[in-house]
């Protein structure tokens, strides 16, 4: 479970950095990240509104950055859980 957790986070992360960088999903390779990824980001949609900087064609992805806080506290809470449940 945390290696899920972890690569969820990691994808994410590409995702952001992607997107930030206006990468075109014309590739196979970024294709498939956003499709994986909206998968991920789509229980935080609508939340809050991606940024768009005028006559800029990145996007700051705030729900992307959203769903990797909240993956990270789960992340984090299990881990906790999971020492605890260790001794």
């Amino acid at each position: 479970m945390n290696g899920l957790l972890a690569l969820a986070q990691g994808l994410l992360w590409v995702r952001f950095a992607l997107k930030l960088f206006a990468v075109g999903s014309s590739n196979a390779l970024v294709a498939w990240v956003y499709k994986i990824t909206k998968i991920l980001r789509t229980p935080f949609e609508g939340i809050f509104p991606d940024l768009m900087i005028r006559n800029w064609a990145p996007v700051i992805e705030l729900t992307t950055l959203l769903a990797i806080v909240v993956y990270a506290l789960i992340h984090f809470i299990i881990g906790r859980v999971i020492r605890a449940s260790e001794g």
